[in-house]
């Protein structure tokens, strides 16, 4: 195994034992987020929500270990409720965490076709 997939190994293996929602993050200051983007997370939330960084983060979506993420015009974004499921089931791949759901309405698949 190179360096890269034994790290993302790790880090999977790290969210999947924490099994645990994260702690409220916000301040007093901070504005109240509406409920879109209280439900929905940016690659740098989805991550913190995880305890990993960004880029690890991203290496893992890009190797397809973690749920699809729902794009927004040019926005990517991952559902907060989806997440706290897939660290709940121990972090499965993401065809094994997609092979039981039906196909979200809206989300077009890489071959440019409906799925």
């Amino acid at each position: 195994m190179t360096d890269t997939s034994t790290n993302i190994s790790t880090a999977v293996a790290a969210i999947a034992a924490r099994r645990t929602d994260p702690p409220a993050v916000g301040t007093v200051e901070a504005p109240v987020p509406s409920k879109v983007e209280a439900a929905l997370l940016d690659a740098r939330a989805a991550a913190a929500m995880c305890g990993i960084s960004r880029s690890l983060w991203l290496a893992l979506h890009n190797s397809g270990r973690i749920p699809l993420p729902v794009r927004l015009g040019r926005r990517v974004l991952w559902r907060r409720e989806e997440l706290s499921a897939w660290i709940k089931a121990g972090c499965p791949s993401r065809q094994v965490w997609h092979a039981g759901s039906r196909p979200r309405q809206g989300y077009v698949s890489q071959e440019g076709g409906r799925p």
